[in-house]
């Protein structure tokens, strides 16, 4: 689940540059509990008890800076073992940091097709890897990037550009 709880425009809070805030959660089906469950969400270290806790803060070390993680990592195919992840989490873009998407955004609203303004204004970073034998996790869609290789994208990144009237391409 992707909550988006707040969300100030920079047209109703210009002083903010627009603001907006998540809440994460993950859950699956317990049929002998007759209920949902939390799951851990991928990828997301429970970053406040990882600090608490100096023995795992070390099991982390360790993994981050063992070699096949590290060519994990590289490859954007690494996957952080249960043992660290969180339950749930808090996402927030404050005080404009969703503005960096400013000149994309202006792209988009003279008429350029998406993938041009895309290739001008936007460098992946951190995206992971996908492909027939690396599928995307179940709440994530593989879409072809411009080298051809897949990534790991939210649907509702596609969703949005829609609602909020950019120009489909």
């Amino acid at each position: 689940m992707n909550l988006q709880s707040v969300r100030w425009p920079s047209t109703v809070r210009p002083d903010l540059g627009g603001h907006a805030e998540y809440v994460l959660r993950a859950f699956r089906w317990d049929a002998r509990a007759g209920r949902y469950a939390p799951l851990a969400l991928e990828n997301t270290p429970d970053v406040a008890r990882i600090a608490r806790d100096p023995r795992q803060r070390e099991r982390l070390r360790a993994w981050l800076s063992a070699p096949d993680n590290l060519a994990r990592i590289d490859r954007g195919t690494a996957l952080l073992p249960d043992e660290f992840l969180a339950t749930k989490a808090l996402s927030a873009t404050p005080h404009g940091a969703i503005a960096v998407l400013d000149p994309f955004n202006r792209c988009l609203a003279q008429g350029t097709l998406f993938t041009e303004c895309l290739s001008r204004h936007v460098a992946p970073a951190g995206l992971r890897r996908c492909s027939s034998e690396e599928p995307c996790r179940e709440d994530y869609v593989c879409a072809r990037t411009s080298s051809g290789e897949g990534a790991c994208i939210p649907p509702y990144f596609l969703f949005q550009l829609r609602v909020d009237g950019h120009a489909v391409p």
